[in-house]
């Protein structure tokens, strides 16, 4: 039988027992075949899972075309192992599903993972006799490099993402993991922050908090500035100016003489530069002194990095893809189970959604928000685990300002730690943006700036514990 007239006739033995229907998709499957079994039948050509969400998704747009989507609705489940995305996962609202939803889900919750990460194996020694002689001298050796193939990422992205008060173009950068854990990016100082010298340029007095220079110059009279000069892409993070507004800014020269610091695009930062400000040099071959630190030329297309183990054994992974899951005007649609991981962008995006859930979930390893409900009603995130993020956990907009109409979102009973990591400051845990939503009973940590936020009417907030977060801002 053709792969929908099978799936039809199982949808219609299914109908009689008032269940779902079940299709699989596994990392070993294959889109040929019928997806209604968890593994390959043996002898069977044809009878096993699916390889690709896609297929699955049309598998059941086939069943509604032809009049036999069950009445009881659609469980996709995702076998254990590595469901690897090279593209974002997209549903419409021809995908949603009825009074029954449609559930993607993990055969057993927390072993299915769909990841946007791609193992990077081409790692040799530091041949290049200008970055061997860059190199600290407690690197040396332990340094391997690896270059980014094309058909990765046709354009490697920088670190200008954002923060409080940023005015320009929007980066996602790279990102590393190795045995689970994020890989930092050469810095210095290592666990802290230095201080701007002597601001220069043009400036003016902005009231009780002092004075603003706009130039994006500064002394900066320590002996490290010459191990910078030449450096193929460093970077600086700081706390420019305010205690709450962060920024990367990439370098646009050194002066050995003045010595002075002068930040490329300086008007990106929209408060301006203070003297005293705390910030700290990254992405900079030389400093390279610590396990598991890494550099991108992007120029080369090469990586640098001190492995924390040997990458033979324990193989590291770069984020490429955008993101994971997109679904635009779906409704009645839920994700339980599964996890998701080592995207760039945001996670998880829902668009002008109805009944969308997210629950029993992992999201970790991200460089953005982990889920965004942009519009729409009665989105939930309930009972998941979020750690290790680029910027917040879950924000949700939603409801009518004119008429006060609710949006009726919910975020409870969530586990959100370690956020923020590379847009430190108002990329909260949790926010609710609209009118009548809900963050209840989660339990957030360990942040730089805040754990909650809300603008808008008739909100409810109660019942969250909050400990160690503004941690490094105000």
């Amino acid at each position: 039988l053709p792969v929908v007239a099978f799936l039809a006739s199982y949808a219609c033995a299914f109908c009689a027992y008032a269940a779902p229907l079940h299709l699989f998709v596994s990392p070993n499957g294959n889109d040929t075949w019928s997806g209604t079994r968890a593994g390959k039948r043996l002898l069977s050509k044809t009878d096993g899972p699916f390889r690709t969400l896609e297929r699955a998704r049309d598998a059941i747009r086939e069943l509604k075309a032809t009049g036999a989507f069950p009445s009881d609705g659609v469980v996709v489940e995702l076998t254990p192992g590595v469901h690897r995305r090279t593209n974002v996962f997209e549903l419409m609202a021809e995908d949603s599903g009825t009074d029954a939803p449609i559930i993607y889900r993990a055969q057993r919750r927390g072993t299915a993972t769909i990841s946007g990460g791609e193992t990077i194996t081409t790692w040799q020694s530091v041949s290049d006799p200008t970055i061997v002689d860059r190199l600290d001298s407690k690197a040396g050796a332990n340094v391997v490099c690896a270059e980014i193939p094309g058909t990765l990422l046709e354009e490697i992205p920088g670190f200008a993402n954002g923060g409080c008060g940023y005015r320009g173009k929007r980066e996602f950068p790279l990102a590393l993991f190795q045995e689970e854990r994020r890989l930092p990016v050469a810095r210095w100082p290592n666990n802290t922050y230095t201080n701007m010298g002597e601001c220069l340029g043009n400036s003016w007095e902005r009231g009780h908090v002092g004075v603003c220079y706009s130039d994006g110059i500064f002394r900066f009279e320590d002996e490290r500035l010459k191990r910078w000069v030449d450096e193929p892409d460093l970077w600086f993070d700081g706390l420019w100016f305010h205690a709450w507004a962060d920024q990367k800014m990439r370098l646009k020269a050194i002066d050995l003489q003045e010595k002075t610091i002068s930040l490329l695009d300086p008007k990106s930062h929209h408060f301006g530069y203070k003297h005293g400000r705390p910030f700290y040099a990254f992405n900079a071959i030389s400093e390279i002194d610590r396990p598991g630190e890494w550099v991108v030329d992007r120029t080369t297309r090469r990586l640098y990095l001190w492995p924390q183990a040997k990458p033979e054994t324990a193989p590291v992974t770069l984020a490429s893809c955008d993101g994971l899951v997109i679904g635009t005007g779906i409704s009645s649609i839920r994700f339980e189970g599964l996890v998701f991981e080592a995207c760039r962008e945001r996670a998880l995006v829902f668009k002008n959604t109805t009944g969308v859930t997210v629950s029993g979930c992992t999201l970790r390893h991200l460089g953005s928000t982990a889920i965004e409900f942009d519009g729409g009603t009665d989105g939930t995130v309930f009972g998941c685990d979020f750690h290790d993020l680029g910027e917040g956990g879950v924000i949700a907009r939603g409801g009518v300002y004119e008429s006060l109409t609710p949006g009726n979102h919910v975020i409870e009973n969530n586990h959100i730690h370690h956020f923020g990591l590379i847009v430190n400051t108002y990329r909260p845990a949790a926010a609710i943006y609209g009118v009548g939503n809900t963050i209840r009973h989660n339990l957030v940590y360990q942040a730089q700036h805040q754990a909650l936020f809300f603008k808008g009417n008739d909100h409810l907030l109660e019942y969250n514990i909050v400990h160690d977060v503004c941690l490094n801002t105000n």
